[in-house]
C-alpha cells in the first residue's frame, strides 16, 4: 500500500480497524506510508459516544437536541509534521469523513479540535471554525472546527481534495443553509475552556 492514492478510492491509504459490531464507536484509523508502516492515526466517535470533555466544551448535548440526527467527532488526529497537508493526511481525513457519512442515517457533520497553527491548513481543506479556542489537558490550547462532509461547493471553492469524497454524499443547497444556521447558533453556546482531554 503506497502514499500515492487514487482519489476514487477514499480509504485506499488508510487501514480501518475491523470491529465485531459494525459502526462501533470509536472507530480507529491508521494512515500508512509508502512502506506500509502506520504514519498517522485518528479516531471517529459517533454521537452519543463522544469524549466527555469535547461534548461539554462544544455543548453538543444542546446541539443534538436541535439537530436530532447523528453527527461525529474526530479525536487523536495525529500526523508527523512532514506529512501534514500531504496525501496521507488528506486520505486520513477523507477516510474519517467517509466512515461518518456511511454511519446509520449518515453523519453530515464532523467536529474536531486542532492546534492553532494548523487551523489555516484545515481551513484550506474546507473545514470551518466553531467558536473560541479551548484548553485540552494533554495538548494545550486547541481550536474547535467542523466539516460538512457533503459540501461540494465549498470544497471546490477552497480547492480542497475532500471534494472527491463529497460527491458521494452531495449536500443540497437548502440543507446546507439549514445546517450552517444551526451551527452558527450552536457556535455561540460553545465555552472557551474545558477541563479534561478531548479524546
Amino acid at each position: 500500500m503506497t502514499g500515492a492514492v487514487s482519489t476514487d478510492a477514499p480509504v485506499a491509504a488508510v487501514r480501518h480497524r475491523a470491529f465485531t459490531i459494525e459502526h462501533a464507536s470509536p472507530q480507529h484509523f491508521a494512515a500508512l506510508d509508502a512502506a506500509g508502516r502506520p504514519a498517522g492515526w485518528a479516531r471517529l466517535h459517533l454521537w452519543p459516544q463522544l469524549p466527555a470533555a469535547a461534548e461539554q466544551c462544544l455543548d453538543l448535548t444542546r446541539f443534538a437536541a436541535h439537530y436530532q440526527r447523528p453527527f461525529a467527532y474526530v479525536s487523536m488526529f495525529t500526523m508527523p509534521a512532514a506529512a501534514r497537508g500531504g496525501d496521507l493526511a488528506t486520505e486520513l481525513l477523507r477516510a474519517t469523513i467517509h466512515a461518518a457519512q456511511r454511519a446509520p442515517h449518515g453523519a453530515e457533520i464532523a467536529f474536531f479540535h486542532c492546534h492553532p497553527r494548523l487551523e489555516p491548513l484545515y481551513t484550506r481543506m474546507g473545514c470551518r471554525g466553531f467558536g473560541a479556542p479551548s484548553l485540552d489537558a494533554r495538548r494545550g490550547v486547541v481550536v474547535p472546527m467542523f466539516v460538512l462532509g457533503g459540501d461540494q461547493a465549498h470544497f471546490a471553492a477552497c480547492g480542497s481534495p475532500l471534494r472527491t469524497t463529497a460527491r458521494h454524499y452531495p449536500l443540497a443547497p437548502e440543507r446546507k443553509r439549514e445546517l450552517l444556521a444551526l451551527l452558527g447558533h450552536a457556535r455561540g453556546a460553545a465555552t472557551p475552556a474545558a477541563a479534561g482531554t478531548f479524546g
